[in-house]
């Protein structure tokens, strides 16, 4: 078994951006890819609850409107208006925005 501190050095590695310019990993858009095989994004997490965290979104999908998801470092920058909010998305240490998703379009109130 490796020591603690060498799994978090291991993740603040991961966590480095090398590149101004970085490349989006797993880019998912819209609500029909939402579900239990997302487990399968990150094969080593928790092998012990699998199972469990299927059925937990198996259970959500019928609640999801919208979803986005995309495995790049980066930063973002929210913007919360009266009527909606909005998010720009950066990719990497870049400038140009990569997606600026309405977060409020698309949803109906509860």
């Amino acid at each position: 078994m490796k020591h603690p501190a060498d799994l978090i050095t291991r993740r603040q590695k991961r966590e480095v951006l090398h590149h101004q310019h970085e490349t989006p990993r797993d880019v998912l858009d819209g609500a029909d890819k939402f579900g239990p095989d997302l487990v399968k994004l990150e094969p080593q997490h928790s092998l012990a609850t699998v199972d469990a965290r299927r059925a937990l979104l198996d259970a959500e999908k019928p609640f999801i409107q919208r979803f986005e998801y995309s495995d790049v470092p980066g930063y973002s920058m929210v913007k919360v208006y009266p009527d909606r909010v909005d998010v720009d998305v950066y990719i990497g240490l870049g400038r140009d925005r990569w997606r600026s998703p309405e977060l409020s379009r698309g949803v109906s109130p509860t």
